[in-house]
């Protein structure tokens, strides 16, 4: 019994040492939006395009995300509208489900940024039923910037971003890249493995020798 016990606790204590690691996922696409007046590159918000450097979704930590840039005026999404203000809603679809835990928001330019905005959970592709996870103020104003914003823990698919306001002198709102963190189960390096395997086999033969002590 001391010999399970002693080799559980060795086993998630190692575990423990892998656990949920902190990662950036990148949205699938962008899937609908209601932004109004004109759309230049819709799909620059989530394909790393006008980032100083690449990530990679699911396993680049957002520690590391914090260093890459946004580019001032490469591969932009431009929402232009010179009568009114350019709020609205802009849905994403993650391809998957995932379980985020902030919003990343790179400013293309800072003195056209988004400002204040509220993130959405939605259950399909509908959007027809949704759970509101976080709101926020996009606080960063420097060109080509990030800021992560937290959201509630959410397992979904699918995300709306809504726009209340934005910054600008020129009635037009230029985003970055949009992107979420979140959790992602850490797979045990081979040398933890090979320490629980150890501690296993070590555990093994000290029963093997009680028992054999005890038969004598």
């Amino acid at each position: 019994m001391k010999f399970l016990l002693i080799s559980a606790t060795v086993t998630i204590a190692i575990l423990d040492s892998s656990a949920a690691a902190d990662v950036l996922f990148a949205p699938g696409s962008v899937i609908g939006d209601t932004v109004g007046g004109d759309v230049n590159d819709q799909a620059a918000m989530t394909n790393q395009s006008g980032l100083s450097g690449s990530y990679v979704s699911g396993v680049t930590t957002t520690a590391e995300a914090m260093a890459i840039e946004h580019g001032n005026g490469s591969s932009d999404s431009y929402f232009v509208n010179n009568n009114a203000t350019v709020n609205g809603l802009i849905d994403f679809d993650l391809q998957s489900v995932r379980e985020i835990t902030s919003l990343a928001l790179w400013n293309a330019n800072g003195s056209s940024r988004l400002e204040q905005f509220v993130v959405f959970a939605a259950t399909d592709e509908t959007f027809s039923s949704l759970t509101q996870i976080g709101s926020g103020t996009q606080s960063v104003s420097g060109d080509g910037l990030v800021q992560f914003h937290s959201l509630t823990q959410t397992e979904t698919q699918f995300v709306r971003l809504r726009i209340d306001s934005y910054v600008s002198d020129q009635r037009q709102l230029r985003l970055g890249e949009v992107a979420f963190g979140g959790n992602v189960a850490a797979v045990p390096e081979p040398s933890q493995i090979a320490a629980i395997l150890v501690a296993i086999a070590g555990g093994g033969v000290i029963c093997r020798r009680r028992r054999f002590q005890q038969d004598a």
